[in-house]
């Protein structure tokens, strides 16, 4: 179809048509115009026919014009059903495809489809049998066996699998019998299992109470007994098993008093042992340094002393009297030390003790005019050679050596200033003593210039020549009479007449020159007699041969070397020799291996694997197939057919078997992760620690260690690990490990302290008194402070401003008079487990006011507003709820118990559902507490109050002994003061959280550290204004200086948490609360 589509394009194109161009002499025989005039085909060409009709040019092999858009567009053969597919029909540009639906394959005229067998190939994956059907196959079972949930594996028919047993099912031939389990036993009817009451026999063992229960029973004691560890005897419970002494337990009755050791006293609260601090008096008898030490104290003393066998009195050490006390030359004793001195001459080395020669050579040489030589304790000048030294011992003046004795030269002397020198007459020569002059022999020197005899004389010489010779007229030269005197033969001189000619040695011929000997090349001339390889050498050659050949004894000839001939040349059957060469061969019915050399037999399975799919062996002409490991030979016994091994169950109860050709594997079953979301530590003590999570169910090898120290467990569950953690202080690591994985939990496990400390010990005991249970100060009347060390205003005449709190999108702002302070948070951050961040989510402006509930003049209700937001592209929900605090409430957070002054602005901050790209990374929440000023404020010029930015932190080093780290941030007499709780709530569960505060030049970050958690985390941060005492009304107007970030950082491993509590020192008496839903505003930065 297509070729007699184009060949009626072919054939348009020689009809006389006109196109729109050629219209103008075109008219249909009709008389109508061109149909090309009026564009018909867009922007594609046009063809008018002679009949008046046109044809736009589209390939109409592949293409149709689509008179909608005027433009060709694809021909799609599927829909025309031109393309004549028998199944499928996938059309694409420029024509189309046939295929086959699964089961069956495109057949050769790629149209038609063909049924594939499956069967044929591995028995289609059946264990049993496999039916074909056209484009599908079907596995069943034989008698006594089930097809399962795959439609392919056959597993025998379990009797069991509809039993009707309270206990276990036990398969019996076709049937099955039921057996109870430990505690109970089998009811009449064969399938019921009843409880036995052990308790109605000797107590069931019991010392004192039995408790039967379902399957089992259980001891208990009477008040005042407790029951050992064979879970059944009931022993007198000693009153100090459990007692929270620090020093000795005494029993006394059903109760105990404490008793401290030697140098401590027992404290008011009965219980605590206070160490006696003994330097504190008479500096212990000590006669330098007194050292107090828990439970005694101890004498030292200072350096240069010891301390005396009274242990007390402190004698001074003679250093000078062992070892000279290290000092090189003069040792002298000091009260309490010593000092080394040095003799003349010598210096005290940096060590204070060794003594180091001066140089007096280095400084101005010593004053020596010429040499100075440094000593050991002094120095000396000299003079050089040819100088004496002056009677000052340090200039030097010269010596006239020639004055005396000539100088010992032997004819000439010359003084020179610092020395002299010797020189000779003509004809001699200085000696090697330079003064000396001896005859110089010209003739054996060489430098008389005679041209043949030299005759020595003293101070001079004379020429001579020898026979056939006459000196000449320069009395040095001898002239000769033989023409081959003075030739220039390279080789041989041969006189001839009044004339010589020159010859050359064997191996070299004479130049065209004339003089000039050049080697002969004997290799390039013929001349070597060399039959196979030839070097040419200077003045001579050498033959050689090539491989397979040696050099006959007249160092010309090669022989062929016959290989065969040394051990057949390594063939394992035939060796043939030929010229340079040779190779191996076999006998009849053998064919040669790769290497050339041994021979193997034609097999029959050289041909198609004898027709064996796997293995071919051929046994003297008989072929027999066989299968590789893994597979068994089939009834025609040349394929093979894979054995399903997991119809056997081969692998372990925590993993599962897939099949694989040839083989199978095991794949655990094991959940692939656990983690710690919060933990419930022991006391300093140590005892029982409680760590919730998700652990599975599986708890192969389980082990968990705190600080490197097994914890040894006493319970586990699928989300809670108890264990008895050993005594300890501070903060550890958690290392949790079950089923082959690892879980490490950085510094999640803090020690409980029994007795909290408060700030500053609030201050002193006239101020105020710290709980030691909550870790709080309860501040005396007059004085208020999370420290009790700011003093009331009292009854004052000073009009002390009110506070403003503005609520709006997340944020909250309160100012007073003209300061402000804005609290937000900007981010929520993934970071990994070394620290990296993997992604950021801004908080800033995404906020949505969910509700609000604002009761003004009511001081029993306190205003609440909610906000919310969903983090980009994740489930995690974000919401903040912000409470105005309108009278003094005590609070619960996560387990620790405070109070909360009026007038406090109270966060608490849910993040739910986030979902961690790993679950070793943790999160960190970014807090923004900024002081500005504000700009509309009357009280711009109350100059007496500017104060720069002031930031006061307190953190302690072992936060397990508090409850609390504080901030203070303080600018033109307004104070923001917030606490952090150690404490935040994790899935739930309340767990210790270790708090780090770091103070910058204009910014404080709060890093808060929490184990992974996945539900949700609660968060409680709470933040108040105070008026400082220094607040004064009224003053005079001068310059000030404004605006100091300050940033909040909450690093959490999992969901963070934190509390902060505030107070106001002076209690204002009302706050007026504005809610509105708005962007951030900008502070002026001045």
């Amino acid at each position: 179809m297509k070729i007699a589509l184009s060949l009626f394009i072919i054939f348009l194109s020689l009809i006389k048509i006109s196109t729109c161009i050629d219209c103008k002499e075109f008219y249909s025989p009709t008389g109508d115009p061109c149909p090309c005039l009026s564009n018909p085909c867009g922007t594609v060409g046009c063809i008018a026919m002679m009949d008046g009709s046109y044809l736009c040019e589209c390939n109409l092999v592949f293409e149709v014009f689509d008179d909608s858009i005027k433009q060709c567009v694809d021909r799609d053969e599927c829909s025309d059903n031109s393309a004549g597919c028998k199944d499928i029909c996938n059309n694409r540009a420029n024509g189309y495809d046939c295929a086959c639906s699964a089961g069956t394959t495109l057949n050769g005229d790629k149209k038609s489809c063909d049924d594939i067998n499956e069967c044929l190939s591995g028995n289609g994956g059946c264990s049993q049998t496999c039916t074909n059907s056209f484009g599908s196959y079907s596995c069943s079972c034989t008698s006594g066996y089930q097809l399962g949930s795959d439609q392919k594996t056959c597993t025998l028919i379990d009797p069991c699998s509809n039993n009707n047993c309270d206990g276990t099912c036990v398969p019996s031939g076709g049937s099955y019998t039921c057996k109870c389990g430990s505690g109970y036993v089998l009811s009449s009817n064969g399938y019921t299992c009843n409880d036995i009451n052990e308790c109605s026999t000797g107590n069931g063992g019991c010392s004192q109470i039995c408790s039967n229960n379902a399957g089992g029973f259980s001891c208990s004691c009477n008040p005042g007994y407790q029951l050992g560890s064979d879970k059944k005897t009931c022993t007198l419970i000693d009153p100090c098993s459990n007692n929270n002494c620090d020093g000795t337990c005494v029993p006394s009755g059903s109760s105990y008093t404490c008793k401290c050791g030697s140098g401590y006293v027992l404290s008011s609260n009965g219980y605590s042992c206070n160490d006696i601090n003994e330097c504190s008096t008479g500096n212990g008898g000590c006669s330098q340094i007194c050292s107090n030490s828990a439970g005694g104290f101890s004498c030292s003393c200072d350096a240069g002393y010891t301390l005396g066998t009274d242990k007390k009195t402190c004698q001074d050490i003679n250093e000078c009297a062992s070892g000279n006390g290290g000092c090189l030359q003069t040792c002298t004793n000091n009260p309490g030390g010593f000092s080394c001195s040095c003799d003349a001459g010598y210096t005290l080395g940096s060590d204070k003790k060794t003594c180091q020669d001066i140089d007096e050579c280095a400084s101005g040489n010593g004053g020596c005019l010429q040499t100075c030589t440094n000593n050991p304790g002094g120095f000396s000048c000299s003079c050089d050679a040819g100088y004496t030294l002056g009677s000052d011992k340090k200039t030097c003046q010269d010596i006239n050596e020639c004055a005396t004795g000539n100088g010992g030269c032997s004819q000439v002397c010359l003084n020179e200033v610092g020395g002299f020198s010797c020189s000779c007459d003509t004809g001699y020569d200085l000696g090697s003593d330079k003064k000396t002059c001896q005859d110089i022999d010209e003739c054996a020197l060489k430098t008389s210039g005679c041209s043949q005899g030299c005759t020595n004389n003293i101070g001079g010489s004379s020429c001579y020549c020898y026979g056939g010779y006459i000196l000449g007229d320069d009395g040095k030269t001898c002239e000769d009479y033989d023409k081959c005197t003075g030739n220039n033969c390279e080789g041989t001189c041969v006189p001839s007449g009044n004339s010589y000619s020159c010859k050359c040695g064997n191996g070299y011929h004479l130049s065209t020159n004339g003089y000039s000997c050049l080697d002969s090349d004997e290799c390039s001339d013929g001349t070597s007699g060399c039959t196979q390889g030839c070097n040419n050498n200077d003045g001579s050659y050498s033959c050689f041969c090539f491989s397979g050949y040696s050099l006959d004894s007249d160092s010309k000839t090669c022989t062929d070397i016959d290989e065969c001939q040394d051990n057949s040349g390594g063939c394992e059957m035939k060796c043939n020799n030929k010229p340079g060469s040779y190779y191996c061969s076999c006998d009849p019915n053998f064919f040669l291996n790769g290497d050339n050399k041994t021979c193997s037999v034609i097999s029959s399975c050289s041909t198609g694997n004898g027709g064996c799919q796997q293995n071919c062996k051929d046994l003297g002409g008989s072929i027999t197939c066989s299968c590789q490991p893994g597979f068994m030979l089939n009834s025609d016994n040349t394929t093979c057919t894979d054995i399903d091994e997991c119809l056997f169950n081969p692998c372990s109860a925590n993993s599962k078997c897939e099949n694989e050709p040839g083989s199978f594997s095991c794949v655990s079953n094991l959940p692939s992760k656990h983690y710690i979301s919060s933990v419930i530590p022991s006391t300093i003590l140590g005892g029982v620690a409680s760590f919730y999570g998700v652990f599975s169910d599986a708890h192969q090898d389980i082990t968990l260690t705190i600080g490197g120290n097994d914890c040894p467990i006493t319970y586990n569950a699928s989300n809670l690990i108890n264990c008895t953690a050993s005594p300890g202080f501070g903060k550890h690591s958690v290392n949790l490990t079950q089923n082959g994985l690892v879980f490490i939990g950085n510094d999640i496990y803090h020690y409980e302290s029994v007795i909290k400390t408060c700030l500053k010990d609030c201050t002193n005991e006239n101020q105020g008194i710290c709980n030691t249970i909550s870790g709080e100060c309860n501040c005396k009347t007059g004085y208020d402070g999370f420290d009790c060390s700011i003093k009331l205003h009292g009854n004052t005449t000073s009009n002390i401003p009110e506070n403003v709190v503005t609520v709006g999108n997340g944020a909250t702002d309160i100012s007073n008079q003209d300061t402000n302070f804005k609290i937000y948070f900007k981010s929520i951050k993934e970071i990994d487990f070394n620290g990296n961040t993997i992604e950021t989510f801004n908080l800033i402006d995404n906020w949505k006011l969910v509700s609000s509930n604002v009761v003004n003049g009511n001081e029993n209700i306190n205003n609440f507003y909610l906000f919310s937001q969903t983090l980009k592209n994740t489930n995690c929900t974000v919401t903040v709820t912000i409470e105005e605090v309108k009278k003094d409430t005590k609070f619960s957070f996560a387990g620790t118990a405070f109070t909360v002054s009026k007038g406090l602005i109270k966060f608490t901050i849910s993040i739910a559902d986030y979902q961690y790209s790993s679950f070793l990374n943790t999160l960190q929440l970014e807090m923004i507490s900024m002081a500005g000023k504000v700009e509309s404020s009357n009280y711009n010029n109350n100059n007496c109050n500017s104060k720069d930015t002031e930031i006061e932190t307190t953190a302690a080093v072992d936060q397990s002994t508090t409850s609390f780290n504080f901030v203070k941030i303080s600018k033109n007499n307004k104070i923001l003061a917030a606490r952090f709780i150690n404490r935040v709530i994790s899935d739930g569960k309340p767990t210790f959280l270790s708090t780090t505060i770091k103070n910058e030049t204009d910014s404080i970050i709060v890093v808060l550290n929490l184990p992974h958690c996945t539900k949700e985390c609660l968060i409680d941060p709470d933040f108040s204004l105070l008026v400082d005492p220094q607040f004064q009304s009224e003053c005079e107007p001068k310059s000030r200086k404004w605006v100091v970030p300050v940033a909040v950082v909450v690093s959490v491993i999992g969901f963070s948490g934190l509390a902060v509590a505030g107070y106001i020192i002076y209690k204002k008496k009302s706050i007026a609360i504005k809610v509105q839903v708005h962007r951030l505003k900008r502070f002026n930065k001045n």
